[in-house]
């Protein structure tokens, strides 16, 4: 009897050992495949599966899959990017943290290191957490409520870098400015924090829930996601990071993160979409691995970029592509005189021959196939546009707006306008690409006081020529109250704002503030303006000695010998 106890431990003993065999299998087994690679594309997060990170080919072959071992359930990987150490820097989201985590991985899922940053909460966005490191060891994490910056080897030293509401990207300049996306705008900051510029959309048309950006210094294009509004959702855009204008588009349903990869093309993850691939003007190149997934970025080909180097120079020197094939051909012969070898070879060639044969006769269907692509392509469709209304009516100026999306094809589009429907005036022609709808804006100037005015917006292509509906307009008299507009707060911190309006004096000596506080009641104004002339203009003032965590009013005012004109309140919330 006393040798049962003994069986039994054994038993137990025999479990605990199977039992860390499997472990050790399944965890070795979900590596399998897995490397980090440069050139290579990885991707984290989708809907039920928030602990692994996915590896693709540079074409967007699934190739692994790597879920981190420290990870627990409902842990959220967020934001990707890799770091001059090797090492793979995540952003990780845990249910009962108040804050949020970087994880510095290696290609078996072990944590080298934990930056830790508390009091940012970026669980409650599925867009938030997106990270960019550069070569100096600086870490920059969109953390909603704040640009948060850490120094590689030093994971306490998590800082608030730029206080901002909704961040929700960051990207590294050549200078070492960092772009900075929010929900309406991408702010221009130094590596220290100080505000520069906000790149704002010159076609008339507000940036509208920003998830994603990505830059290009070799063409200063700036690439965006947006869910945007009515006419421009779902949106992925290209903008001139100088003077924002949009130049081209695509449709993307809930596109959130974006990376330029090394080939120059864009990966593009999802909410709801499988990722996907795109060139730089949007020409759909292939899908990214089966599913959705949001956050994506790319293994840098720092080490490896001369291995394409030679295989691009036989490519363009024919003479030396045959040279490489028929060594291993020769290879497979076990004799170690190749000529002889390839004679042999030649010399049973024929056998072969009839298989080379078979191999033209797939070719001719694969040309007839091919002819059918040109064919569709043939057709082009005309382009489709809107006339919109005019903006910034004044005296003797205003603003023509409208839409056109190219349907693929290169689109010259431009704005008729006279005082009748004949018109008469056409505006300089814009061109634009893409297959989603574009916003047009045109400036008109030298009009008559008082006069109604005809527009419609007219766009040409390979496919036809398609004319918007009229509409008209009617500028200002000579004289009157002043045209005031009050228009969102801009560079919001925890203490200060700037508050941003547009006046237009008609033709009067006007003055103009804005009145703020903490209810409609203000209470408080910024320093008087005085304006003359009869065009619009912006009217900006910066306020300061704001509380955290408050909602503030404001709007604009302003009065002139014919009256006092005050714009609409708005709000914003400081962090």
């Amino acid at each position: 009897m006393s040798s049962l106890p003994q069986i039994a431990n054994i038993r137990r003993l025999t479990r605990v050992i199977l039992l860390a065999f499997a472990l050790v299998w399944n965890i070795s087994n979900a590596v399998a495949g897995f490397t980090f690679t440069p050139g290579h594309i990885y991707s984290t997060w989708t809907l039920g599966n928030t602990t692994s990170v996915i590896e693709y080919s540079a074409d967007g072959t699934f190739l692994g899959s790597l879920t981190i071992p420290s990870l627990l359930q409902n842990d959220e990987l967020r934001g990707i990017a890799f770091a001059s150490d090797g090492l793979l820097y995540a952003v990780m989201v845990h249910s009962a943290d108040s804050g949020f985590q970087v994880l510095a991985l290696d290609s078996s899922g072990t944590v080298h290191q934990t930056y830790r940053m508390e009091g940012i909460y970026i669980r409650g966005g599925g867009s938030y957490g997106k990270i960019a490191v550069d070569n100096q060891g600086n870490i920059y994490v969109a953390g909603a409520g704040a640009l948060v910056h850490f120094t590689i080897g030093n994971p306490s030293s998590g800082m608030v870098l730029y206080p901002h509401d909704q961040v929700e990207d960051v990207k590294i300049l050549p200078t070492g400015h960092l772009f900075v996306a929010w929900d309406y705008g991408v702010d221009e900051i130094t590596r220290t924090g100080t505000f520069v510029r906000t790149v704002v959309s010159s076609n008339g048309t507000d940036f509208v829930n920003i998830w994603g950006i990505e830059y290009n210094p070799a063409t200063n294009k700036l690439f965006l996601t947006q869910l945007g509004t009515t006419g421009s959702i779902y949106s992925i855009l290209r903008v001139n990071a100088s003077t924002g204008e949009i130049e081209t588009g695509t449709e993307l349903n809930y596109a959130s993160d974006l990376f330029l990869t090394s080939s120059g093309n864009l990966a593009v993850g999802s909410w709801t979409e499988t990722a996907r691939i795109y060139n730089q003007d949007f020409i759909f190149v292939g899908l990214l691995g089966t599913e959705a997934r949001f956050f994506v970025t790319e293994h840098p080909t720092l080490g490896p970029t001369p291995t394409p180097t030679p295989t691009s120079t036989p490519s363009g020197t024919p003479t030396h592509s045959p040279t490489p094939r028929p060594t291993p051909t020769a290879t497979h012969a076990p004799t170690a005189t190749a000529t002889p070898t390839a004679t042999a070879m030649a010399t049973h060639t024929p056998t072969a021959t009839p298989t080379a044969t078979q191999t033209p006769t797939p070719t001719p269907t694969a040309t007839a196939t091919a002819t059918v692509t040109p064919t569709a392509t043939a057709t082009p469709t005309p382009p489709a546009v809107t006339t919109n209304a005019a903006t910034n009516v004044a005296t003797s100026s205003a603003t023509l707006n409208g839409s056109v999306n190219p349907r693929g094809s290169s689109t010259t589009v431009y704005f008729q306008w006279g005082t009748t429907t004949s018109y008469g005036h056409t505006t300089p022609a814009q061109t634009r690409t893409g297959n989603i709808s574009l916003p047009i804006t045109a400036n008109i100037s030298g009009l008559a006081a008082g006069t109604t005015y005809h527009f419609r917006i007219v766009a040409h292509n390979n496919g036809g020529t398609s004319f918007g509906s009229d509409r008209t307009f009617t500028t200002l008299s000579a004289t009157g109250p002043p045209v005031v507009t009050t228009n969102p707060a801009t560079n919001v911190t925890t203490s200060s704002a700037r508050l941003n309006g547009s006046l237009d004096p008609h033709g009067l000596t006007t003055t103009v503030y804005f009145k703020w506080g903490t209810t409609i009641s203000y209470g408080h104004t910024t320093a008087t303006q005085t304006q003359t002339g009869n065009t619009y203009r912006n009217i900006i003032a910066n306020i300061s000695g704001l509380t955290t965590h408050r909602t503030y009013h404001f709007r604009i005012v302003a009065t002139n010998s014919a009256g006092t004109r005050m714009g609409t309140d708005m709000t914003f919330n400081t962090p």
